[in-house]
């Protein structure tokens, strides 16, 4: 029992985000799913989905992960929130290249959204934490 709490310890940080990273991408596919079913095309259901989740992610990494609760101003955090969200953009992109290259040749949205979704979490994880929560 101890080992498991000095693995939970010592890797703590990455248990959050990967729990985060799991919600978040719950958040884009409710929303993604959503849209769709409103037959809102691909892009647009992919696009609505995005900026959804960038706000999940952004609010949630910011008090739960990365545990930046200290007072900033508010420039600062604006500043913060522009940085992360940009780039968010480039695996957004990258999302949406591989949404239109996967589709048509596996024919199941979902589970491409999903596979992508997976890589997207890794890639985001790398640049919250290098780039953004420093």
């Amino acid at each position: 029992m101890k080992t498991i709490l000095n693995i939970v310890n010592t890797y703590k940080e990455v248990i959050l985000y990967i729990v985060v990273g799991a919600l978040t991408t719950l958040v884009n596919l409710i929303i993604f799913v959503f849209a769709r079913n409103l037959n809102i095309e691909l892009i647009g259901a992919n696009t609505m989905a995005f900026i959804g989740a960038v706000l999940f992610a952004y609010i949630a990494n910011n008090k739960i992960v990365f545990k930046t609760n200290k007072k900033v101003e508010l420039k600062e955090e604006i500043f913060k929130f522009i940085k992360f969200s940009s780039l968010r953009v480039g695996s957004f992109l990258l999302e949406t290249i591989l949404l239109l290259i996967l589709v048509p040749i596996v024919s199941y949205e979902l589970i491409c959204k999903l596979i992508i979704s997976f890589l997207v979490i890794i890639l985001n994880y790398i640049i919250s934490k290098k780039i953004i929560f420093k």
